[in-house]
Parts: C-alpha cells; sequence; structure tokens
C-alpha cells in the first residue's frame, strides 16, 4: 500500500484518526504520523525521506581507538576508568563513545 493511502486526502474518509485506521487496515500510529505529515507539509510530506542522520560526529582517529584498545584488553578497564585516563592526557571524550568504541 502506498504511503500516501494512510494521510487525509480528499479520496479518503475523513473523520477520527482511529476510524480512519480501522477502515484503512492501517495502524493508528502510522495513520497519526502520516496524516501529521500531510497537514503539516501536503503532498510534499508523503514523499520518500532519507532516514540517515544529518549530522554524524567525527569519528575518533587511530590513535585514539588503540589507546582505547589498550586500556580495555591490557588494563582491563572500564569505560568510566578510560575516560578519566584520556581527560587526564587532555583528550575529550564522553564514556558512552568509549564504551561503543570496537
Amino acid at each position: 500500500m502506498p504511503r500516501g493511502a494512510a494521510a487525509p486526502h480528499p479520496t479518503l474518509p475523513r473523520g477520527p484518526i482511529a476510524h480512519v485506521a480501522a477502515e484503512t487496515g492501517i495502524a493508528r500510529s502510522y495513520t497519526s504520523n502520516w496524516g501529521n505529515r500531510y497537514r503539516r507539509c501536503g503532498e510534499l510530506g508523503l514523499l520518500d525521506r532519507s532516514s540517515a542522520p544529518k549530522h554524524r560526529p567525527p569519528s575518533a582517529n587511530a590513535d585514539i581507538v588503540a589507546r582505547i584498545e589498550a586500556l580495555r584488553c591490557i588494563e582491563k578497564w572500564s569505560a568510566s576508568r578510560i575516560t578519566c585516563e584520556l581527560e587526564g592526557e587532555g583528550v575529550s571524550r564522553s564514556r558512552r563513545t568509549v564504551s561503543s568504541t570496537p
């Protein structure tokens, strides 16, 4: 079923979202999302769009990744401990970034 089928459109039934969803056989949340897009942007809101993030922070350079791996494997340190160590060396990385570094 095409995306536009769930949005309020002159050819589709109007009324409460739950009723429209039931009539079209589409989940209420899906119908609501597309209805909102249609109201905000008209037909353009129904076009496909990229799901890729608009901003990707730069990845850590190879030296920092190697240092994190060394502290993790050789010293058996946690992400919190590694973060503190890196901060002492002047490298600012969040604990979450350190823990997700391969």
